[in-house]
């Protein structure tokens, strides 16, 4: 960002030459990210050239950042309204990310509580350093998504023993010992006896309950779909030829392999601005 380009002055040159520099910060670590939407489809050198130019007509007031704010309206929502327009979508979700933050005492006052209760009394001769590095480890697996929300693999009914016991492991029929059993009923001679008051059961006097509703109906197709490919992958006894195949993959997972395999996206950061 030079102060000598063509189109109106820079005021305040030095106050936003320091804002530059954080806002690069900042965009290095959200290109990296691969979240952002508008960030993942371009390279790390478009994504800089982008934001050097958008950022040098913010600075001096120029299109699309030459519009007021209108009765009422937020700068988060200014701000979101310019992500729909190319020519300034780069800067603009950057600076959603930073007005999204709310200010609030709350983190401060979680951080100090954790602080009392890692030292205690009978730990209270750790290092300030130490509380600091244990406390950052215990935020971080706190609020990581990754390890905060796991997701769960869809299990088919096919595929329970490899679920179970893993996939090589060979899972032989199992044999219920009927010897000693209730369940018996033959004879030491191998006979099956049958006393004769047990000949008869209640069952074969039993009348149809009246409280049956003869019109009772479970048509749940209305509401399921019962030929959905997915509902029959997960029921089917065998396995239906590859279609559970890819399953268990999340969005974000899926949108990083595509990215992967376009050439187009380079994949590296570059060092040097330019």
């Amino acid at each position: 960002m030079s102060s000598e380009s063509s189109g109106p002055p820079i005021q305040n040159y030095a106050v936003f030459s320091h804002v530059l520099v954080f806002l690069k910060v900042l965009l290095e670590g959200e290109w990296k990210s691969k979240e952002n939407v508008i960030l993942k489809k371009l390279t790390g050198r478009e994504a800089q050239q982008s934001f050097l130019r958008q950022f040098e007509c913010y600075a001096r007031g120029q299109y699309p950042f030459d519009t007021p704010l209108g009765d009422g309206q937020s700068t988060l929502s200014w701000w979101t309204h310019l992500t729909r327009i190319p020519e300034g979508n780069i800067l603009a979700t950057l600076a959603v990310k930073v007005f999204s933050v709310r200010p609030s005492s709350m983190p401060e006052e979680r951080t100090m509580s954790v602080f009392t209760r890692m030292n205690s009394a009978l730990r209270n001769r750790q290092n300030v350093s130490t509380l600091v590095n244990m406390t950052q480890i215990r935020q971080w697996y706190m609020y990581n998504s990754a390890s905060k929300h796991p997701e769960h693999p869809t299990i088919n009914f096919y595929d329970l023993d490899a679920q179970l016991f893993g996939s090589g492991a060979k899972v032989g029929k199992r044999h219920h010992d009927t010897r000693n059993s209730l369940l018996s009923t033959e004879s030491a001679g191998g006979d099956e006896e049958i006393e004769d008051d047990e000949s008869s059961s209640w069952l074969d006097n039993a009348e149809e309950s009246s409280t049956t509703r003869n019109d009772a109906d479970f048509d749940v197709e209305s509401e399921i779909d019962m030929s959905a490919e997915g509902l029959l992958a997960v029921l089917a006894e065998a396995s239906p030829g590859g279609t559970h195949k890819g399953k268990g993959k999340s969005k974000a997972e899926a949108e990083a392999e595509e990215i992967e395999g376009n050439d187009n996206v380079d994949n590296e950061w570059p060092e040097v601005w330019e």
